[in-house]
């Protein structure tokens, strides 16, 4: 019986033991750092507007390159779609349609040139604009000379009604 009083005791006293240092934990609150200060992987908050800052500004110079990449693919679109014989292209015209070809070709060497951008992107966007318009031109080609073919086919008929009329009048 004495044995089972003293290990009451022992285990109260243990429990005690637990609960003291429970509620000495629960004193402290928490053992987590609010106060970042003395942290190795500290972030000046200088550097996270500096990081902020500079990603800002690539997402702006990307907004005005992709800008600046419609304007010229458009201006490019409309001197392909002109259809004023080069025989009637005054100077002016000329230079225009040159002055867009070298906007376009030095904004593909910007492109290369941007560290943010994937290597050679600026070559391969004139390409793919170049290659798009060749399409389209193939295309064009291919639909004059369907309509070019069929008029001829329909001179013929008309040749062979007018020759066989002219040898049944006679």
């Amino acid at each position: 019986m004495q044995e089972k009083k003293e290990n009451q005791q022992e285990n109260l006293q243990e429990e005690d033991d637990l609960q003291g240092t429970l509620s000495s934990l629960m004193k402290r609150k928490s053992g987590l750092k609010i106060n970042n200060d003395k942290s190795l992987f500290k972030q000046e908050k200088s550097q996270k507007i500096d990081f902020r800052q500079r990603v800002n500004d690539i997402l702006k110079k990307e907004d005005e390159q992709k800008q600046l990449s419609f304007e010229l693919n458009s201006k490019y679109q409309q001197i392909l779609k002109d259809k004023t014989l080069d025989s009637e292209k005054t100077s002016s015209i000329r230079d225009s349609e040159k002055e867009i070809i070298k906007d376009l070709i030095d904004f593909s060497r910007i492109i290369n040139s941007d560290e943010q951008q994937t290597e050679d992107i600026g070559t391969i966007s004139l390409l793919v604009v170049l290659l798009r318009n060749l399409l389209l031109q193939r295309d064009r080609i291919n639909e004059l000379e369907f309509v070019h073919n069929k008029t001829l086919k329909e001179l013929e008929i008309v040749k062979a009604l007018l020759k066989s009329k002219l040898n049944t009048t006679e």
